[in-house]
């Protein structure tokens, strides 16, 4: 019964929205004495009715057509002797006041045709590709997700919105952040039919968009600009739905705009594996398939940062192979099945002419229900013949909060700061229960069967402080930016696992384990930049920067003792104390010359860097080393046209390996799969190589895209796999049984990768659409070494894309999608890891409106 009221109510408070009517307003004035017109005709044609309504200016000019519903309306004014002014309005939640109309004179042409142009669907805009969103038809309820998924190079992968090859890590509302840096939650839940323009383009850190110096570290992003009319007012929509098994779903957006400030409102709740957001995952507790363990936990879950904050490893590479800030952290849907309830607040404001401030808190909470299966054959001459399979079956409760805010204060005008706090806090609850067996010949080697239990908790917060100052001098200015971050994660995990191995003569061993742990990080990055001018077309930049990292880590493992009734004995083989200190310093120099055709710059480097580790338990050992390295840098663009141009970056870069990397403990949450840290372990040294050629033709609305790039790497931290021959004791103490897998990181010279895109979209005019062709080829080379041997890795992938989306009208719209993915993987040495794929995805969506509010959609 409480289930029919609910649905009464939800239906009169839609019947009380949709009653409700709305009014349209404005003054027509002449262009040139700016003085009102009298009996001007303003006409209102609803775009989805068939509603026809208007009204006459008076001798001010002003006018005011009431009574009108709710909808998209197409508004003209017609004056004999004056040119007509069309535009389309948006009556949602408030009353439209158009301000001022100009209305300018119409010359008498005689002899002549005016060909009006049609709106060009894509610009190219120095490095700036902009869509106009007026190109693309969507249907009234459509989000900006599928809006620009309509727009060339523009595509919808593994629940991540791609931008000309790469992820897209941030979307700005006229150039100001929305939620923070989660591209997902500000694309899903914005109406399309707000969005005016969109603009890609590979946006600079602060501080290089101050100084015009490239440093680096871009990330892809939207910039979503807006319809001036939709700048003011509220909109939103709320929707719920319930099927059979008692799935449901239910989620609003809710928008407050008005001159200088904006709150957007979010919240969903389901549990059918839907989520309008990507999950920030500092414990790396959601990013495995069918697992909730951590590297100090167990076997599959991701890292937490090593202490590095939201920062990258200094000189960490560009745009195309990079990436930057939080947005490392976020993950798309997990595997399984989750129900989800969420809620997100996004605020921007101009507190006054000199302060702007933007700020956005997220909140998901997540129930994950995992199966899942793997079967591994061996072939190689040690282990031919060997198979392993391994049935799992997770649960994980995870919850997430996050805080992003920007405040940025232009003390004068030669001065400013900028401050970027961000905090995120996770808990995650799991457990997993795994049986695994490895045989041979049919006869059993040994099999396992574990239970394994987590309780973890982290925060990682940072805050970025940036000052900038220009002198009188044009171009002489100096910033200073001090980025200082903390991090913890803590908790704590039961282990109970049988295992048996059978050679030479069967052996049972039974853990019962409880461990916990507790790593803290300190972390400061400080960078220095001073600009002078050399000439006109060029200018030099000074730059000093450094980074500080300070981890520690503390693992203490107690087996049960039955005896006592308590976890009390202290397993010191799976114990540990361990602590590593992180310290560079970079010195360099870069020039850059620009005119109207072309720009480069060229720049160098000199990074000193000491990695010290210390180990107190279970036994006394540390390591210290120091790295000098010299950092090449340039980049060059050519303008062929206002239309065409091509840019090439190369980078240099070292990337530090994380502290669970580097700690000497064990990791046996699966008793026949163990790994273990490697404190020997050095930074990598990568160089990066890209390129990108754009081509846009307005005339055809026809455009072209193509990126090309890859990477080196020396010193690459790979893996080392070992199948053990025999009963072995490891430095620590543990005891490892003959045929179980013992995993290390080691470092590794000459990993290699290459990747292409290319992207071509036109119109079809014959169906009023457009037709968006994609098509990749990757290579990547990843050694490693097993069982003494170095085994290359070599995978190719090559894929194909095809998108026909509609232009036909608001009423009927449709998208038509395919991808085409090959892939070769193979190997040196682990030939049974080889690979070969063909994977095909398709996707048709449609919606007609066939009446007022019945929709058809697929």
């Amino acid at each position: 019964m409480k289930l029919y009221f609910l649905i009464l109510a939800f239906l009169l408070t839609l019947n009380s929205v949709f009653a409700e009517t709305f009014s349209v307003s404005g003054t027509v004035l002449d262009s040139t004495t700016k003085q009102g017109l009298q009996g001007v005709s303003v006409s209102l044609s609803h775009l989805m009715k068939d509603i026809k309504t208007g009204g006459l200016t008076n001798n001010k000019g002003y006018f005011i057509i009431e009574n009108l519903e709710r909808g998209k309306y197409n508004l003209k004014c017609t004056f004999i002797g004056r040119k007509s002014f069309d535009t389309v309005i948006f009556l949602r939640s408030a009353n439209v006041k158009l301000g001022n109309i100009y209305l300018a004179e119409e010359g008498t042409v005689t002899g002549e045709v005016e060909v009006v142009a049609p709106m060009p669907a894509v610009e190219l805009k120095g490095d700036t590709t902009q869509f106009n969103a007026g190109a693309y038809k969507t249907n009234p309820d459509a989000t900006a997700e599928d809006l620009v998924q309509k727009m060339p190079g523009v595509v919808l992968q593994d629940n991540k919105i791609q931008a000309q090859g790469e992820n897209v890590k941030k979307v700005l509302m006229d150039g100001k952040p929305f939620f923070g840096d989660d591209p997902t939650a500000a694309l899903k839940n914005l109406p399309a039919d707000v969005v005016e323009k969109v603009q890609v383009y590979d946006e600079k850190s602060e501080q290089s968009q101050f100084t015009g110096f490239d440093d680096g570290n871009t990330s892809k992003t939207l910039n979503i600009i807006t319809r001036s009319n939709m700048r003011t007012g509220q909109f939103g929509k709320i929707y719920a739905g319930y099927g059979n098994n008692d799935y449901y779903q239910a989620g609003t957006n809710f928008n407050i705009f008005g001159e200088d400030s904006r709150t957007s409102i979010l919240a969903q709740s389901n549990n059918v594996n839907q989520q309008n957001f990507a999950i920030e995952d500092i414990l790396g507790a959601v990013t495995s398939i069918g697992s909730i363990r951590s590297p100090f936990f167990g076997a599959g879950m991701r890292p937490p940062g090593g202490g590095q904050g939201f920062r990258r490893s200094a000189g960490a590479g560009p745009g195309f192979f990079g990436s930057s800030g939080i947005s490392d952290f976020l993950v798309g849907n997990q595997s399984g099945i989750t129900s989800t309830n969420a809620f997100g607040i996004n605020y921007t404001d101009n507190w006054s002419k000199s302060i702007k401030v933007t700020g956005s808190y997220f909140f998901n909470w997540g129930d994950n229900n995992s199966l899942n299966e793997t079967y591994r054959e061996y072939v190689s001459s040690d282990n031919a013949g060997q198979i392993y399979n391994e049935n799992s079956e997770s649960n994980s409760t995870n919850i997430n909060h996050r805080f992003n805010f920007r405040f940025d204060w232009d003390i004068d005008s030669s001065n400013s700061i900028l401050m970027q706090p961000r905090l995120s806090v996770q808990q995650n609850d799991g457990n997993s229960l795994t049986n695994a067996k490895t045989s041979l010949l049919e006869n059993s080697l040994n099999t396992s069967e574990n239970d394994f239990k987590s309780n973890l908790l982290g925060y990682n917060f940072s805050n970025e402080i940036l000052w900038r100052h220009k002198f009188e001098t044009k171009g002489r200015t100096i910033s200073i930016s001090v980025t200082p971050g903390l991090n913890n994660n803590s908790g704590n995990n039961k282990l109970n696992a049988t295992s048996k191995y059978f050679r030479p003569t069967e052996v049972t061993d039974s853990l019962d384990q409880k461990s916990d742990l507790t790593t803290d990080g300190l972390n400061l990055s400080y960078n220095i930049a001073y600009t002078e001018p050399i000439a006109d077309k060029s200018q030099l930049q000074i730059n000093y920067s450094g980074r500080y990292n300070q981890n520690e880590s503390n693992k203490t493992t107690n087996n049960y003792d039955p005896l006592a009734g308590n976890y009390d004995a202290m397993d010191t083989s799976l114990s540990n104390i361990f602590s590593s200190n992180y310290m560079n310093n970079n010195l360099g120099t870069t020039y850059r010359y620009q005119n109207v055709a072309y720009n480069y710059s060229i720049g160098l480097s000199y990074q000193n860097s000491r990695l010290y580790n210390l180990q107190d338990f279970p036994y006394s050992s540390e390591t210290d080393k120091s790295f000098n390295n010299i950092l090449p840098n340039a980049s060059f663009q050519y303008n062929f046209t206002k239309r065409n141009n091509i840019r090439l970056f190369y980078r240099t870069s070292t990337n530090l390996p994380s502290i669970e990397q580097l700690q000497d403990v064990v990791n046996n949450s699966n008793p026949l799969q163990i790994s273990v840290g490697n404190p020997n372990l050095s930074e990598s040294y990568e160089h990066s190589l890209y390129a990108n050629f754009m081509a846009v033709n307005e005339g055809n609305s026809s455009n072209f895209f193509i990126n090309v790039g890859g990477r080196y790497v020396n010193n690459y931290i790979g893996q080392k796999t070992t199948i053990i021959a025999s009963d072995t004791i490891l430095n620590n103490g543990y005891f490892v049984q003959q045929g179980v897998q013992l995993s290390q990181r080691v470092n590794l010279d000459n990993y290699a990768s290459f990747r292409s895109f290319i992207s071509y979209g036109f119109p079809v005019s014959f169906i009023s659409s457009n037709l968006n062709l994609n098509a990749a080829f990757m290579y990547s080379k990843t050694p490693g070494i097993y069982n003494n041997e170095v085994n290359n890795s070599h995978s190719k992938s090559i894929n194909f894309g095809a998108v026909i989306t509609s232009n036909i009208s608001e009423k009927f719209d449709f998208t038509l999608m395919s991808w085409s993915n090959y892939n070769i993987v193979t190997n040196s040495i682990r030939t049974s890891s080889n690979t070969e794929y063909f994977s095909q995805r398709s996707n048709f969506r449609v919606n007609f409106y066939l009446w007022e509010f019945l929709v058809l959609q697929s």
